[in-house]
């Protein structure tokens, strides 16, 4: 493999650059750059401090480690350059090294390195990259679980398993005729056991992919509700326009906000209403589509104001969706019973509603904890040992597993030969190893490191 360099920190300036080097030829072209005032040499595991100098040309003081292989991320010699945070100074080392030979990374190509020479699997290095891009505590709990092998020990449970099977089965399978049921009774318990493994590792599927990508959230009720200022509150910044005036939002307002440790994908409407003004009923009907497409509906209504046909009309459009009904200005003189709510509105209860001050900051734990119960995440939120995939490649490998080891299960209740039963155990058995990248052709592999920054 070539020797690759690349900045493993932002190209900024800042008050420290790290430059890595990776490959065989690491020693070699930093023996020929870096200077110290002792003629001692660059060992393994030290910093050591002196200045990047090449052909009478200083470039900067720095300090360097050396990483020797295959003690290092990438399982190669390792070189890593501590230089001044300067862009033009940074480039100029990086050139420099080039100039020498490296060639500059791609896109994950260090953690790509890391994975080819075996010091990581798949699992980790795509918890790597979901680290690095974590929005939310949640999410970020979900990738540390995953670097530190929690998911990786559970598939290699699971594959020793499955091999496991697969040696009973090839053991007895020349014989078959021969075996007594109970064998074939074992094996199937064993199926059994493995199923109800996967099928405990997809229990929080749905809730990975909401950790991941959000929960598409709409905010709803007619004009002069709060529904703006809800927005902004829960932005914590002005993004959209507040005033007396009915009808002054009249486009779609899109926010990414962590509420609680989770991340709703915010879409605040236009006040929906009859209207007679063209652009406001475009708006409206923006709204609408937003709706359909929502995975929850904030519902808010102002306890300052009787409940009234826009309501009503509003809440036909909602009550087959996740609806928490918000109900606004709760530090005012009421002006009806809530329970005029639980009456008017099929499926609104205590469960479902949170009575919030948007002025005095009243009532948004409730609101956060309504959401965390609703989708389920509440106790990850306080407890993340579960297994969470978080991953679209990881969720659909072990839905195929499942599927196989399901149809096996039935081959072998149907009395079919263990030859036909055991072909659906090694597809299970080949799902299994390519999520961790034991069996995963390369265009997948490229595919999955190209997400990473060029100095990972």
């Amino acid at each position: 493999m070539n020797t690759i360099v690349g900045l493993a920190t932002s190209i900024s300036n800042s008050a420290v650059n790290i430059i890595r080097i990776s490959g065989n030829q690491s020693v070699n072209i930093i023996e020929k750059i870096f200077h110290t005032n002792t003629k001692s040499s660059l060992n393994p595991n030290e910093i050591k401090h002196g200045f990047i100098k090449y052909n009478e040309e200083v470039f900067d003081e720095v300090l360097v480690s050396f990483m020797k292989a295959p003690k290092s991320y990438t399982g190669e010699d390792v070189i890593e350059i501590n230089c001044h945070g300067g862009i033009l100074v940074t480039n100029k080392i990086l050139n420099l090294v080039i100039s020498l030979g490296a060639k500059l990374a791609e896109p994950g190509e260090f953690t790509k390195r890391a994975f080819l020479n075996g010091k990581i699997d798949l699992t980790k290095a795509e918890a790597i990259i979901d680290l690095i891009y974590a929005k939310s505590d949640l999410e970020l709990k979900c990738a540390i679980n995953q670097t530190t092998g929690k998911l990786y020990k559970k598939l290699n449970f699971i594959k020793e398993k499955i091999v496991n099977i697969l040696s009973h089965v090839e053991v007895i399978i020349d014989f078959e005729d021969e075996v007594e049921d109970v064998y074939k009774s074992d094996i199937e318990n064993d199926i059994i056991k493995i199923i109800n493994e996967v099928q405990e590792i997809l229990k929080y599927k749905d809730q990975g992919v909401l950790i991941k990508q959000g929960i598409k959230t709409c905010i709803v009720g007619k004009p002069n509700v709060g529904k703006s200022s809800l927005l902004n509150y829960l932005c914590n910044e002005k993004k959209a326009i507040v005033t007396d005036i009915p009808g002054t939002t009249r486009d779609i307002i899109e926010e990414k906000v962590d509420i609680g440790g989770i991340i709703l994908n915010l879409f605040d409407t236009a006040g929906i209403r009859e209207s007679s003004d063209v652009v406001e009923s475009i708006g409206i009907n923006m709204a609408k589509d937003k709706i359909k497409e929502s995975d929850l509906i904030f519902f808010v209504l102002d306890l300052t104001r009787d409940l009234d046909e826009e309501d009503f009309r509003i809440y036909e459009l909602i009550k087959d969706k996740n609806i928490i009904f918000l109900l606004n200005k709760c530090e005012e003189i009421n002006m009806f019973d809530t329970n005029e709510i639980f009456t008017q509105f099929k499926n609104s209860n205590e469960d479902n509603l949170a009575k919030i001050s948007i002025k005095e900051n009243l009532g948004f734990d409730k609101l956060t904890n309504l959401i965390k119960d609703k989708f389920l995440l509440s106790d990850l939120s306080l407890n993340t040992e579960s297994i969470i995939l978080t991953n679209n490649r990881h969720t659909e490998a072990f839905n195929n597993c499942l599927e196989c080891l399901n149809d096996s299960l039935k081959s072998l209740k149907d009395l079919m030969p263990l030859d036909i039963v055991s072909i659906d155990i090694r597809k299970a058995l080949k799902y299994i190893m390519n999520i961790t990248g034991e069996d995963i052709n390369e265009v997948i592999v490229d595919n999955i490191f190209s997400k990473f920054c060029i100095g990972k």
